[in-house]
C-alpha cells in the first residue's frame, strides 16, 4: 500500500513538471516571437538612419563643392565692343 502512495505522488510530480515544461515552452516560443518583431523594427530604423544620414552628406558635399566657385562665370564685354 505504501508503494502505490509513494508511487502516485511520485507521478503527480512527475506530471506537474511536465505541464510546467510545456508551459515554458509556449512562453519561450511567444517570446521568440516578439523578439524578431523587434528586431525586423530595429533594423529598419537603421536602415532609414543611414539613409538620412547620406543625405545629410550629401546636401554638406554639395555645398563645399560649389562654395568657392561661382556656378555662373562673371559677365564680360566682348573684346570688339570694349
Amino acid at each position: 500500500m505504501k508503494i502505490i502512495v509513494i508511487a502516485l505522488i511520485i507521478f503527480s510530480f512527475l506530471h506537474a513538471a511536465d505541464i510546467q515544461k510545456k508551459d515554458l515552452k509556449l512562453e519561450n516560443k511567444k517570446l521568440i516571437e516578439k523578439i524578431n518583431k523587434l528586431e525586423k523594427i530595429v533594423s529598419e530604423q537603421e536602415k532609414l538612419l543611414k539613409s538620412k544620414e547620406n543625405l545629410c552628406k550629401n546636401k554638406l558635399n554639395d555645398g563645399d563643392e560649389h562654395s568657392g566657385e561661382n556656378a555662373f562665370p562673371k559677365l564680360m564685354m566682348k573684346k570688339e565692343y570694349q
